[in-house]
């Protein structure tokens, strides 16, 4: 069997016709009134009262800032390593830290608490030098300058 489209045209053209003679539900009128002392709102008349509501479409999609004045978080600005203040070394990670302890190794730039974390409390001062001794002899001798770890003999 062998069907023929010559028809659909016609047959198109009849249901769009149709379709534009149906109202648009979607867009159907929504009746106020008032019952007994309360707001009724409706899809037809609901008496001589009844105030037709005009509902603006909704749409979707957009931007929800379009036409006000936005203002956005910016976070601060970081301060450069320059800028920053304390030592040198800055911060050294726990894991590094722990093996710089092992090891019994200092670097210069390190803060003072870090020092302390490595080597100890040192057993004397002498100006601004942290002496360390083992069995009454000196094992070395560490310069801190404004709580940072300068040099070290």
């Amino acid at each position: 069997m062998v069907r023929t489209f010559s028809r659909q045209p016609r047959w198109l053209a009849l249901v769009v016709a149709m379709g534009a003679a149906v109202p648009n539900l979607g867009m159907a009128d929504i009746y106020r009134c008032e019952r007994a002392h309360q707001t009724v709102f409706s899809d037809s008349p609901c008496g001589q009262n009844a105030l037709t509501i005009t509902v603006d479409p909704a749409h979707t999609g957009g931007r929800l800032d379009t036409g006000t004045d936005v203002t956005f978080w910016q976070p601060p600005e970081r301060a450069t390593r320059s800028q920053q203040p304390g030592c040198q070394a800055g911060y050294i990670q726990s894991t590094e830290l722990r093996r710089l302890r092992v090891k019994q190794r200092v670097r210069e730039g390190m803060t003072a608490k870090q020092v302390r974390y490595i080597l100890g409390s040192p057993d004397s001062h002498d100006g601004q030098w942290w002496v360390y001794r083992r069995k009454g002899e000196e094992t070395g001798r560490y310069l801190m300058r404004n709580g940072c770890l300068a040099r070290w003999r």
